[in-house]
């Protein structure tokens, strides 16, 4: 078995800035990670989506060309260029993470981490062998995974995710996305820019629930007269085949509507992704997946520590990694002794009134600290 101070399962971006932070302090560190190196936000998040969206918006810009006095004759755009860039930039990005992950600086154990007690984990590993590891504190920082909603036929129907969105192996001549988050959202300006056809299809009563709805109908507003069409206040019911696609049945203002597409986008969101770790055997506490914390981080088993989509409460990068440096620094203090440490309110909580949320959408919105609607509620 082997020994160290903190353990890490996960090596995005959360899980790596812990990691360096730890070995800074001069922790003796873990990552354990069975994936491909780079974490959600390198691989199938922000910077493939933006890659993809910045050509979207060059093409709308050339389109309009004619609004400002401008000849542009023979314009398209090409799948396979586009996806060539993207790629291109998304390895520099995750060749970087992985030969920092790689450096040396801390064991790196290439496979699936899960608790056998509170104080170890067995890590599967791609040969079939497992090592086993100790550890005086751990970080869970897992990230998330695809969510699929619970919607008669859309298993059976087929439909694309998000992670596949990001793939771009086909445009259809239509699509119908469900869900008006900021990945919704993203995705719906993508399609349309390149001449697709979109219905935006939102559970919620406004797009963009993160925001405040002043906000938010910005972009619904911008979104209609774009020729987009969108439902808000909208469940949907069932997804079915048709001889020339797909049709979703939706409630709306009380009636039941279908629309049909060439397509169904399901960008529902994503859930934690803590399904391998055999979290009861270490006594932890959970929700749906996602792994109880205190502001502090540290969750009820108190050597045990979680950051980012794990253990939520906000899915944004940069949050992620200010989780995850916070907790390194309150497993110093616990293991090094300090004291009064073992009470919660002894060691560093986060604060979030600056937290920050952007989306790419057209137009782009974006937003710190708190909205009015958390504020009154306050």
């Amino acid at each position: 078995m082997e020994e160290y101070d903190l353990v890490i399962l996960g090596g995005g971006s959360a899980g790596y800035n812990g990691a360096a932070a730890a070995c800074a302090a001069g922790l003796r560190v873990a990552v354990v990670d069975g994936g491909q190196l780079g974490g959600l936000c390198i691989l199938r998040g922000c910077m493939p989506s933006k890659a993809l969206l910045e050509s979207a918006n060059r093409y709308t810009t050339l389109r309009r060309a004619d609004e400002f006095g401008l000849s542009v004759e023979g314009i398209g755009w090409s799948r396979e260029r586009i996806l060539e860039r993207k790629n291109a930039l998304i390895k520099e990005f995750a060749d970087y993470r992985a030969g920092q992950l790689a450096s040396g600086r801390f064991a790196l154990h290439r496979g699936y981490g899960r608790f056998t007690s509170p104080h170890t984990v067995a890590v599967d590993l791609p040969d079939g062998e497992t090592v086993e590891l100790r550890g005086r504190a751990f970080l869970l920082a897992t990230g998330s995974r695809i969510r699929c909603p619970d919607i008669a036929g859309l298993e059976e129907t087929g439909f694309i995710n998000s992670d596949e969105v990001l793939e771009f192996l086909t445009v259809p001549k239509s699509v119908i996305i469900l869900g008006g988050g900021a990945i919704g959202v993203e995705f719906a300006h993508l399609y349309s820019a390149l001449g697709v056809e979109v219905t935006l299809i939102q559970r919620n009563r406004q797009l963009l629930k993160e925001m405040d709805s002043d906000v938010a109908s910005v972009v619904e507003n911008a979104y209609r007269k774009r020729g987009l069409k969108v439902y808000c206040h909208s469940e949907a019911k069932r997804v079915e085949r048709t001889a020339t696609g797909k049709r979703v049945t939706f409630l709306h203002g009380g009636k039941e509507r279908t629309v049909e597409a060439g397509e169904v986008v399901c960008c529902a969101g994503r859930e934690p992704n803590t399904h391998r770790l055999d979290l009861d055997k270490a006594g932890l506490e959970q929700t749906q997946g996602r792994v109880h914390v205190h502001c502090s981080q540290q969750t009820r088993v108190p050597h045990i520590f979680a950051a980012g989509d794990v253990s939520g409460p906000y899915e944004i990068v940069h949050i992620a990694i200010q989780q995850a440096e916070l907790a390194v620094r309150n497993i110093v203090k616990l293991l090094r002794g300090q004291e009064g440490v073992s009470v919660p309110a002894a060691l560093e909580e986060i604060d979030y009134r600056l937290r920050v949320f952007a989306v790419f959408s057209a137009p782009e919105v974006a937003m710190v600290g708190f909205t009015q609607r958390e504020l009154e509620q306050a």
